[in-house]
């Protein structure tokens, strides 16, 4: 519980920053504010339940009880949603840090005129 409240904490930040560096940029504000906010959604709370089922079912498969199975798993699931957060936390940076790299140049445009020194 004290995981998810942090983590929420901290997608909520990162949207707030990413809105106002996109916007700060002239870049669409909500759109990326959007991404971290799906991406942080995404690597706390989508992962890590992937992964305790997934490890759950390994667990069950290789024969443990279904008492057994209740103390066995909180180990592996407490492992498994702080790597998680780390993750979010890693990837929102990377895209705070992408955002705050300024507008790309446009590489459509043509070169400058060669200089004429020989009229």
């Amino acid at each position: 519980m004290f995981l998810s409240l942090i983590g929420f904490i901290i997608i909520i930040i990162a949207a707030v920053t990413a809105y106002s560096t996109a916007k700060q940029y002239e870049r669409n504000a909500a759109l990326w504010a959007g991404l971290v906010v799906l991406v942080g959604i995404g690597v706390q709370w989508i992962l890590p339940i992937i992964g305790v089922v997934a490890v759950g079912l390994i667990m069950l498969a290789s024969g443990y009880s279904e008492t057994d199975f209740q103390q066995a798993i909180l180990g592996p699931a407490t492992i498994i949603s702080v790597v998680c957060l780390i993750l979010s936390v890693v990837a929102m940076l990377l895209i705070l840090k992408y955002l705050s790299s300024g507008p790309v140049a446009d590489s459509d445009s043509a070169p400058p005129k060669p200089p004429e020194f020989f009229n």
